[in-house]
């Protein structure tokens, strides 16, 4: 969609979920550079996707820590 240009059909694939059907199209820039430039930004975005999920979940496992770490306190 960067370039303007009709994307084609690489690939398609079918798999059943449950009873539905799901049809994935793999699609592409034809031309070239283009597709180059969006493959890099995809990468990119999802290294960011993947960095954020990972601060999540680190974040969760501090929470979780410094509640335990409370809850031992009072206890004691």
């Amino acid at each position: 969609m960067r370039c303007g240009k009709v994307r084609v059909v690489v690939k398609t694939y079918k798999e059943y979920i449950g009873s539905s059907l799901i049809v994935t199209k793999l699609t592409a820039c034809p031309d070239p550079d283009c597709q180059t430039i969006v493959d890099r930004q995809l990468v990119k975005d999802q290294k960011l996707r993947d960095e954020r999920e990972l601060a999540n979940v680190r974040r969760q496992t501090e929470a979780k820590e410094r509640r335990t770490h409370n809850i031992s306190q009072k206890a004691a």
